[in-house]
């Protein structure tokens, strides 16, 4: 999906046409945002710059809805609810003006101990829930964590359920973006449910495992202006963008205006527009009947092919591309004194996850929307996988040793056993149990 952020003033020259749009009968349809917040023990026993992170988090939101409140239907689901690992609970449903509401709700913080991290469950819950019911404009969903998809106990089978969550809001229409917050997120998971939800940044990198990580494919944050600048430009996004759906979705008293995607046809690229909620005119070369005029009218990749020659002539290439999996023919004239077609050319094909260049566009295994013909390039891998070195894997990277990583304090999401043991009294009592072995034994890294 491709990302281009409009300035915050988008949204501020948008509301001079609210008098317009009235006078003009023209139906304004804000989009309907839910924010999806980790309310897990992490969020309040971790900091970042000596603040816990609930109150960073809070802080950054509060700011963001206070300024956008206007300009969206704004609502609030947190998880997990009502604690320990239940699926997320919608704590204010969408509407305008919601800020303070929200900001109300926000107030409670979560337990220091006891609440886990239930991801996938609570973005199932909000595509179960009737939060868009009767939204008329663009559907988001915001998931903002701290952690790894974790209940106890802990179940690695399950790191990606998300996925199936993110389907089931994408068949609803609802676009999910993904904010990784801190440094204990799993990249991997992550990374998949944003290439999923179709809100990935063009051209990162899915091979990415951990969230220091450059290019990453979702939202990563570590501070709280970190998160109020993403938040700021994903809402001015979504609030500011219209969509090819026949309503005024950014409110300035138009429909569907200067809206352009690329298209194309057997004879190459072109570009269509939107006109009362559908695409049309694409103005790509339409492919006509072959004349004898040194052109490839039908765009088949030969030419003048049916037409008089001379047959002592040599064969002349022809096709598409040389380039990636395409391979270029041979026209030659025939006995009967008239070129052939393209004899043995291989043309651009659907990408697929092999390590080869398919459509002959120069790159491989590029997680793209491509066009061959009049087919949109599907994903190049089922849900929960990634395409790497030519084959569809569930991830670049084994789950890390569970004790050793979880002992380590790397992973939000939760902060005690399931015996209810807090983080320090859980790392003395391993320290007592292990210490033979630490005497004895070089702990696995």
């Amino acid at each position: 999906m491709s990302r281009y952020w409009l300035a915050s003033t988008s949204l501020a020259v948008a509301l001079l046409f609210d008098v317009t749009t009235a006078e003009a009968g023209v139906e304004c349809s804000p989009p309907t945002v839910v924010i999806v917040l980790d309310k897990s023990s992490s969020m309040i026993t971790g900091s970042i710059d000596d603040v816990a992170k609930w109150d960073v988090a809070r802080q950054a939101i509060n700011g963001v809805l206070a300024t956008y409140e206007a300009d969206a239907r704004f609502g609030l689901m947190t998880f997990p609810s009502p604690n320990k690992c239940g699926a997320g609970k919608m704590v204010i449903a969408p509407a305008q003006g919601r800020a303070a509401a929200i900001a109300d709700a926000l107030v409670a913080p979560p337990p220091t101990a006891g609440n886990w991290t239930p991801i996938a469950e609570s973005l199932e819950a909000l595509a179960d829930s009737n939060a868009f019911e009767g939204a008329t404009g663009g559907k988001y969903a915001i998931l903002i964590t701290d952690g790894w998809q974790w209940c106890s106990p802990y179940d690695p089978d399950a790191r990606f359920a998300g996925d199936a969550a993110v389907t089931a809001l994408n068949a609803q229409g609802v676009a999910t973006f993904i904010i990784g917050f801190g440094e204990s997120v799993d990249t991997l998971a992550m990374t998949s449910m944003a290439l999923i939800a179709g809100t990935a940044h063009l051209d990162c990198n899915v091979n990415a495992e951990l969230p220091s990580d450059d290019n990453l494919c979702y939202e990563q944050v570590n501070s709280g202006g970190d998160l109020a600048e993403v938040l700021d430009r994903l809402i001015v996004e979504v609030a500011g963008t219209e969509i090819c759906d026949g309503r005024d979705n950014d409110c300035n008293g138009q429909i569907d205006e200067d809206l352009v995607r690329a298209c194309a046809s057997a004879c190459g690229a072109g570009s269509e527009s939107c006109t009362d909620g559908q695409w049309v005119a694409c103005t790509a070369q339409a492919p006509a009947f072959e004349g004898c005029d040194g052109l490839d009218n039908d765009c088949n990749g030969a030419i003048d092919e049916g037409c008089p020659c001379d047959a002592d002539e040599d064969p002349v290439s022809c096709g598409i591309s040389p380039r990636g999996t395409c391979e270029l023919g041979l026209q030659a004239c025939t006995s009967q004194g008239i070129l052939s077609g393209c004899q043995g050319d291989v043309g651009p094909q659907l990408e697929v996850c092999d390590g080869l260049d398919n459509d002959c566009d120069g790159s491989t295994d590029e997680y793209d929307v491509s066009i061959i013909g009049s087919t949109i390039n599907p994903p190049l891998c089922d849900e929960g996988y990634v395409c790497q070195a030519g084959t569809c894997q569930e991830g670049s990277a084994t789950l890390p040793d569970d004790k050793e990583y979880f002992e380590s304090g790397n992973v939000g999401g939760c902060a005690c056993n399931a015996n209810g043991v807090g983080a320090g009294g859980l790392a003395a009592l391993l320290i007592l149990w292990l210490a033979p072995c630490l005497v004895l034994c070089r702990r696995r890294r």
